[in-house]
């Protein structure tokens, strides 16, 4: 490509010309969602483009905020304080007093704590970004038929199941 125009909720922000990576700096974001389309145009003015949605939020999302006591950067990553042994998907516990990945997504979700749990782990090992409104539609899928919304390049499957299940068995009910 040899240049590249912006659009933001279809009102064009402008054109970069360069090879490969166009910056285009300080583009404003309405609150709620907002759609963005890159028009990429070639020597020969051929235009390509590819379109995407990126949904600003009044307050950041818990699971990506790093605590201020922490001295790493980034965001935090679920398996970082895991004992990953512990995963063993085998070894599994379901105690019905508490969530499990047995539960419904529909009984997940109406509970704000076992719901903000499954929506961050979807949202930093899934194929796409949700909120728990979003999963209100699956109604009475249970958590462990989830397996095509998350990424094998990201983590093992298995292994994210057993992480939503640990942490949901740590939700009474």
């Amino acid at each position: 490509m040899e240049k590249v125009k912006l659009f933001v909720n279809g009102e064009y922000l402008g054109e970069k010309e360069g090879k490969k990576i166009f910056i285009f700096e300080n583009v404003s974001l309405d609150m709620g969602a907002n759609y963005i389309k890159a028009v990429g145009i070639g020597a020969d003015e051929e235009e390509v483009s590819d379109r995407t949605a990126f949904i600003r939020e009044e307050k950041p999302f818990a699971g990506y905020v790093r605590p201020a006591d922490e001295e790493e950067s980034g965001v935090k990553n679920w398996f970082d304080d895991m004992d990953t042994e512990s995963l063993d998907v085998k070894k599994l516990e379901f105690n019905p007093e508490y969530f499990s990945i047995k539960d419904t997504v529909e009984d997940v979700v109406r509970n704000d704590e076992a719901g903000d749990i499954l929506v961050s782990i979807i949202n930093q090992f899934g194929t796409m970004k949700v909120k728990k409104s979003m999963l209100g539609i699956m109604g009475g899928m249970s958590v462990e038929e989830m397996s095509s919304f998350f990424s094998s390049e990201k983590a093992n499957s298995e292994k994210v199941f057993a992480l939503i299940n640990k942490k949901l068995q740590e939700i009474k009910k």
